[in-house]
């Protein structure tokens, strides 16, 4: 048997890489709760807080385009809907 010279191997062919999507630079001070985090944050339970997304109102929230189903809110975004929401009396009309 005689040995094969490196013409007679097979190429060896690489898959080309996927190119990776640019990603938008992170907030170094952005923080990111789950929702049991952030109805903790707001005193609420997080049924209410799963109401208030699929009916549209509430804080809010973000959910990646791979994974639909994860939910994050960001702190400032808590803080910002708060204080829009703010109320003297309970019979002001909630905003």
């Amino acid at each position: 048997m005689t040995p094969k010279s490196s013409k007679d191997k097979a190429p060896v062919h690489s898959r080309p890489r996927p190119a990776t999507p640019a990603r938008p630079p992170r907030d170094a001070d952005a923080v990111w709760l789950t929702p049991a985090e952030a109805a903790g944050y707001l005193g609420l339970s997080t049924q209410t807080l799963a109401r208030w997304r699929v009916a549209g109102d509430g804080p809010p929230f973000r959910s990646p385009a791979d994974a639909p189903r994860v939910v994050r809110y960001l702190r400032a975004d808590l803080d910002t809907w708060l204080g829009e929401h703010r109320r003297s009396t309970s019979s002001q009309p909630a905003a």
